[in-house]
């Protein structure tokens, strides 16, 4: 039998866990090949934003979990979600060249090997399972280095109104 603080705390657990899926779900707001200035209503266009997203991200057993344990459950909704990353990252730096400098080529990492996990079909059961985990853990080190980058940014400046 639960006690009332058990309860409470497995419902608290329920509505954090909403909250983020509904996070993760809300940041997915741009299609296969659309650009940064193709973007559809609801796509954030802040780096703090592509940040927040990052880390939710990094929760995913995609992420957490070994890449040969998990490759074939990722192929789907989480290399969906990558791609967006990396498009997003992209589009949110077009119009900076000192920080499109250092976030283009990882951006574009996760772009091109989310493409190639995907051709692979790494969900199948006749994909390379070796070459699917690399590219699993290529994407996973590509999300890790792209967020540290980001992180070294400078705070955009903000300006006072009166």
């Amino acid at each position: 039998m639960m006690t009332q603080r058990a309860r409470n705390a497995v419902r608290l657990g329920g509505r954090v866990l909403a909250v983020v899926l509904v996070l993760l779900a809300a940041g997915c707001g741009r299609e296969f090949g659309e650009t940064g200035s193709q973007q559809r209503h609801g796509v954030s266009t802040s780096l703090a934003d592509l940040q927040t997203k990052i880390t939710l991200i990094r929760h995913d057993p995609c992420y957490t979990r070994e890449p040969h344990t998990v490759y074939r459950d990722c192929a789907g909704r989480y290399m969906t979600q990558l791609r967006n990353v990396g498009l997003a990252a992209r589009g949110d730096v077009s119009d900076q060249p000192a920080v499109a400098e250092h976030v283009n080529p990882l951006a574009t990492t996760i772009v091109n090997t989310t493409a190639d996990f995907t051709a692979q079909r790494c969900d199948a059961q006749t994909s390379d399972p070796n070459r699917c985990a690399a590219d699993l853990r290529t994407i996973n080190t590509s999300l890790d280095d792209l967020a540290t980058t980001l992180g070294r940014l400078p705070a955009p400046a903000t300006t006072s109104h009166p």
